[in-house]
């Protein structure tokens, strides 16, 4: 089945989401030469969030489904980002809980927008 305009540009978004944090870790790399953690967070929370929905069954385009596993995305990304980023050495709690803040709202919008696009079955 195929989405309509509207469903297709909600797609657009998620996948902007989506690219979102690794465009933050390439631009980190090319910024610094050799500063690869954010690439690194962002593959650990792109594989979080692939489990997330693969654990939720991310089958239902209903707006209950978006918010519950857009929420769990949100949780357990910014924990996997976090954590990965004390593994990898960072020392400031603050800016590591910023950043793995905001890489969870990203994979969790990307979540939500895709679920949204999804086409509707009759």
């Amino acid at each position: 089945m195929r989405r309509s305009p509207k469903e297709q540009f909600i797609y657009v978004l998620a996948i902007l989401f989506a690219i979102a944090p690794f465009a933050v870790g390439l631009i980190r790399v090319f910024r610094t030469g050799n500063d690869f953690r954010y690439l690194w967070i962002a593959f650990a929370t792109l594989f979080a969030t692939i489990a997330v929905l693969a654990i939720g069954k991310a089958r239902s385009r209903e707006a209950n489904a978006a918010i519950r596993l857009s929420a769990a995305v949100l949780i357990i990304d910014t924990l996997i980002a976090a954590a990965t980023a004390f593994l990898l050495g960072a020392r400031a709690a603050p800016g590591v809980w910023l950043v793995a803040l905001a890489f969870g709202l990203s994979w969790a919008a990307c979540c939500a927008l895709y679920i949204l696009s999804r086409p509707r079955t009759i």
